[in-house]
This record gives structure tokens, sequence and C-alpha cells, in this order.
């Protein structure tokens, strides 16, 4: 029994050093934590005004992406057809040139 209250005699002093340094450090770290949650909080109401603002801005961009793919669609498009045109002409210039050709040949033997 002696031997039980010398260990709680130690541990006296002990305690105390905990209970004075130990509370205000406890308290300070938690005031911190709490003043880190509202930073964290004020950052994300501020945030949403900022990320709206940028998400127009992307908006605008994709619109402006769209409106110039479209233009490069119907310009190749376009091409595409010219060229379709070009080569039904150059078609049919060789069938006549051939047909030409052939009844010349023809004509000559």
């Amino acid at each position: 029994m002696r031997e039980v209250i010398q260990i709680i005699e130690a541990c006296i002093p002990i305690i105390g050093c905990l209970g004075v340094f130990g509370i205000p450090l406890a308290f300070f770290y938690f005031k911190h934590q709490v003043n880190m949650r509202n930073l964290d909080l004020q950052a994300m109401t501020n945030r949403p005004q900022a990320n709206s603002a940028e998400i127009e801005a992307l908006r605008q961009d994709l619109r402006s992406l769209r409106e110039t793919a479209m233009q490069y669609d119907i310009a190749f498009d376009t091409a595409l057809q010219n060229m379709d045109k070009r080569v039904g002409q150059l078609e049919i210039e060789r069938r006549s040139n051939a047909t030409e050709q052939y009844a010349h040949q023809q004509n000559g033997r």
C-alpha cells in the first residue's frame, strides 16, 4: 500500500505540470483548428464566384471553338465538292478524248 502511495506522490508533480502547461497548449491547438476551418469556409464561399466566371469564360471558348470547327467543316466540304466536280470534268474529257482517238483510229484503218 505504501508503494502505491509513493507512486501516486511521484505522479502528482507530473500531473500538475501537464495541467499547467497541457491545458493552455490544448486550448491554443483547438483554437488554431477552428481558425483553419474558418479560413477554409471563407475560401469555399469566395471560390464559386471566381469559378462561375472561369466556367463562363470556358463556355465562351467552347462556343468559339465549335464555330471555328463548323467553319472548317464547311470549307472542307466545299473544297471536296469542288474537287469532285473537277475530277468529274476530267473523267468526261478523258472519255471524250478516248472516244475521239478510237474514232480516229477506226477512220484511219
